[in-house]
């Protein structure tokens, strides 16, 4: 269900593949050539994008514009505010029609305390795409921040922005459509939870797309179940999703001190899944989006967290068993669907706001286990059975 094209559109400027000025240049010389050209005079992230057009129009024979994220008059971060009216869907459909022509809005497909997620389908090529409507500029300007970073590690891990729009009428991206997120997989399944081998299995490629995450300097403080979904293109790959709650952690490639870092007034992201620093209104680090992965793996394996009961107001007993978590003997672990992750709390606890996070270590654990159980990470998922 991956798309890319067909979003043509009046104010989209001309193709830069194959503007007049590139093709006239070098109308003897290979696209390897054109790209080189593009790179050195619109930037990396603007190849890229171009780059992944460009392999779609040799596909289906077509001519796909997409528009200049650098230089786009479409995106105005100057803006206040919107008004509450353009988070109606009435002016969704208004968005829509306005700035991609032969493209009209589907169903809802998610929705958090930021933005909606619809589907767009195109009149011309009935393709499908993901649109998400942001609710305010401060969450448009973040996300559109973070998804040019992650454009730019060209990694599986991430959907693909194609199209950008920030106005006083609204805010919107398209984006590649991908498939359920996983906590809505394994609700469908037979007994409600993975089994140990896809379990184990997707814990490993959360926490590897978690690390490159990282790697881009951003910590996400909403890592869950439902914020990961199977890729579109090859069902046993995921993707990271949702970063409309994410925070920077280095500048520069220097970690931002804690002491000057705003304490949080509340714990962000989901209660279930936070970790204990955030429920003590730390502000949050690398180590936190590890211990929510953590939490994430147990629910999983078992179908749920010990927890599980409890609503957003038991924000104190959500807090209680999560430390007594800490201290289950050894017969409680054993009985337990985590006995196997059960260290991999330990290593998480010694791990400080300052500390690098041991990636490898969570990832070697999860291969142990694997090795032991004879599971191969070619198995199939319980969803391909």
């Amino acid at each position: 269900m991956l798309c890319c094209g067909g979003m043509e559109n009046k104010y989209i400027k001309d193709n830069i593949f194959t503007s007049p000025e590139i093709n006239n240049l070098y109308r003897h010389q290979n696209e390897d050539t054109k790209l080189k050209y593009i790179e050195n005079k619109y930037g990396k992230i603007l190849c890229d994008i171009t780059n992944v057009i460009q392999k779609e129009c040799n596909h289906s024979n077509r001519q796909i514009q997409i528009e200049d994220h650098n230089e786009t008059t479409d995106v105005d971060l100057n803006l206040s505010s919107f008004k509450s009216i353009c988070y109606e869907e009435d002016n969704f459909k208004k968005l829509i029609q306005d700035y991609l022509p032969h493209h009209y809005l589907g169903e809802i497909i998610g929705q958090g305390g930021f933005g909606k997620v619809y589907h767009v389908f195109s009149y011309k090529s009935n393709r499908k795409y993901a649109v998400k409507f942001l609710k305010n500029k401060e969450s448009f300007e973040q996300e559109y921040q973070i998804l040019s970073v992650v454009t730019k590690l060209q990694n599986d891990y991430f959907c693909k922005i194609y199209r950008a729009h920030c106005s006083s009428d609204g805010a919107f991206f398209v984006l590649s459509l991908q498939d359920k997120n996983l906590k809505c997989i394994m609700n469908g399944l037979p007994k409600r939870r993975f089994s140990g081998s896809s379990g184990l299995r997707i814990g490993y490629q959360m926490l590897e797309a978690i690390k490159y995450f990282h790697s881009t300097g951003y910590i996400h403080r909403d890592i869950k179940l439902s914020n990961f979904v199977l890729s579109s293109e090859n069902n046993t790959k995921i993707k990271l999703i949702d970063f409309g709650v994410c925070r920077l952690y280095k500048r520069h490639g220097k970690i931002i001190d804690l002491e000057g870092s705003r304490k949080p007034k509340r714990y962000i992201g989901t209660l279930h899944y936070c970790s204990l620093p955030v429920h003590n209104l730390t502000p949050a680090s690398p180590r936190d989006d590890v211990e929510s992965w953590y939490y994430s793996l147990m629910q999983a394996l078992q179908g749920k967290v010990p927890w599980y009961k409890c609503k957003k107001e038991d924000y104190e007993v959500v807090k209680y068993m999560k430390e007594e978590l800490r201290t289950w003997d050894y017969e409680k672990i054993d009985n337990s669907k985590y006995r196997t992750i059960f260290p991999l709390i330990q290593k998480i606890d010694k791990t400080g706001y300052y500390d690098e996070v041991n990636y490898q270590y969570y990832l070697n654990h999860i291969e142990k286990i694997m090795l032991a159980n004879d599971i191969e990470m070619e198995n199939p998922y319980d969803w391909q059975n």
